[in-house]
């Protein structure tokens, strides 16, 4: 029996935080089962359309460079990829999807990405923000840290954190929030 994928864990790594004129330059996706059990991933880089919007702070951030950028497989050519990989992992119930922070950029930017059709088709409702969760046990005294980063909840979880890439990223955000619902 084929394992049910519940949900996709997800982080992007942009050319800055404008939803209308920035892009995706790295996506990272991590299929998940009904226990947080990680199960496939995708990731890939895009070269984006518009370099003038790419902000040299975000460059910074996310340790790309606009040469690397150009190198990059074009927006159409990764989502044809990326629509197959999520037809994989659909089922007859649509996905829930989990980040860190993500619902004012992640998510929207991704909705961008495969369109509204095709996001409508596969996602459900269901967001898990591994950021409001964190802030919630910390409000309410369960963990004692001065944050909710992803960072210091990795710091404090003994999670492995990476150098800020899209599918590190994923990966931390699934781990952070499966030991946090543990506790």
């Amino acid at each position: 029996m084929q394992t049910v994928t519940e949900g996709l864990a997800i982080d992007v790594e942009t050319t800055g935080l404008n939803i209308e004129n920035n892009e995706i330059v790295e996506i990272g996706l991590i299929a998940f089962d009904k226990e947080f059990n990680f199960l496939d991933s995708f990731r890939s880089y895009i070269r984006p359309e518009k370099e003038w919007s790419i902000q040299p702070k975000a460059m910074e951030i996310n340790g790309l460079s606009i040469e690397f950028l150009r190198k990059q497989p074009r927006k159409f050519e990764v989502n044809r990829f990326l629509l197959d990989w999520l037809l994989e992992h659909y089922n007859e119930n649509k996905i829930s999807l989990m980040g860190h922070s993500c619902l004012t950029l992640d998510i929207p930017m991704f909705s961008n990405l495969i369109g509204e059709e095709n996001f409508k088709k596969f996602f459900n409702r269901t967001v898990r923000d591994s950021k409001i969760f964190a802030q919630g046990l910390i409000d309410s005294n369960k963990i004692n840290v001065l944050n909710s980063h992803l960072k210091t909840l990795c710091n404090e979880f003994g999670i492995k954190f990476g150098e800020h890439a899209a599918l590190g990223d994923a990966q931390a955000t699934l781990n952070c929030y499966k030991t946090m619902i543990n506790l």
